[in-house]
């Protein structure tokens, strides 16, 4: 699929993991990377389908990726992918623009499921 994808995250493990899953799932075009500052590079210079993004991370975190990046392409759909199942965290989450939600661990059809359905989504 043409979809550029990318992936941030600051743990790496988690990055290449969320990689594997979407190159797997027939996803050809993934960015991955555990620089936040890279993914919005990336999400600002180049044309993007759909940002993985954590937001509890070391120096920036993932609600000033949001805005950095939705303040550029505001119809950018995001899926937040957390270890924070608070529902605080998702309301947060929510209201600053993500499209939706997915705590870790989840299971690789809820993956597939929630990022197909943002790529399909009228924009």
């Amino acid at each position: 699929m043409d979809v550029r994808i990318v992936v941030v995250d600051d743990d790496r493990a988690n990055v290449e993991l969320l990689r594997r899953m979407l190159v797997r799932a027939g996803y050809d075009s993934v960015v991955a990377t555990d620089d936040p500052a890279s993914g919005i590079d990336v999400c600002l210079h180049e044309p993007v389908g759909l940002l993985l993004l954590d937001l509890h991370m070391g120096g920036i975190d993932g609600y000033e990726v949001m805005s950095r990046v939705l303040a550029k392409d505001a119809d950018l759909p995001i899926i937040v992918v957390t270890g924070d199942a608070a529902r605080e965290v998702r309301e947060r989450a929510i209201a600053a623009g993500a499209a939706d939600v997915l705590v870790k661990p989840f299971e690789y059809e809820d993956l597939l499921t929630q990022v197909s359905a943002q790529l399909r989504s009228p924009v």
